[in-house]
């Protein structure tokens, strides 16, 4: 089976020009690819996010929903909270 470490695609795969939409169902592993985004100052590619926050997959440095929501809000300028925008427990936001 082949992976993708989907982090280091995005990093040499987009601009911040580009107009990128992150759909991201991971069962958890939404901590960790945002940790991570984060480190290497990747967050703000996204222009469009809707994720499922799972109540699991915490990391140290992210350990709750709202933490991660916390370093979204934090690490992507164009962040623009959509709370009307929740469909089946995903959150829809755009974030430019």
């Amino acid at each position: 089976m082949r992976t993708v470490d989907v982090v280091t695609w995005m990093a040499t795969s987009f601009r911040t020009s580009d107009f990128v939409v992150l759909k991201m169902d991971v069962e958890g592993a939404e901590y960790p690819i945002f940790e991570k985004l984060a480190q290497i100052g990747k967050v703000g590619l996204v222009d469009v996010l809707s994720i499922e926050v799972h109540p699991y997959g915490f990391t140290q440095s992210l350990p709750s929903a709202s933490k991660l929501m916390e370093l979204i809000k934090r690490d992507a300028p164009r962040y623009v909270d959509a709370p009307n925008q929740r469909i089946m427990g995903a959150l829809v936001t755009r974030m430019t």
